[in-house]
């Protein structure tokens, strides 16, 4: 899809390497943000959940959301995915 402004920590909050990661972020020029649809609960279903648990850091990066070829208001790229392409099929 292109380069991007920022990471996304779908993990924020679970773990001790959530600085790491944003020091990495900053060290490319992006940022790393905490997951913009946490009701969606994809981190509950990811494997990594379970080591977070038991308290093994684990780190679950997400989809680099802000595309530099977009405005930095534009949408987010998952949710307009979300929004005309998840789970549509092709017309014949």
């Amino acid at each position: 899809m292109g380069k991007t402004r920022d990471v996304e920590d779908t993990s924020f909050g679970m773990s001790t390497l959530d600085d790491a990661l944003a020091k990495r972020a900053q060290a490319q020029g992006r940022v790393a943000i905490p997951n913009p649809r946490p009701e969606k609960g994809s981190i509950y279903r990811a494997d990594n959940f379970e080591f977070a648990k038991v308290g093994c850091p684990a780190l679950y990066i997400g989809k680099n959301e802000h595309l530099l070829s977009r405005a930095a208001d534009a949408p987010l790229r998952a949710d307009e995915f979300d929004l005309h392409d998840y789970r549509k099929f092709p017309t014949r």
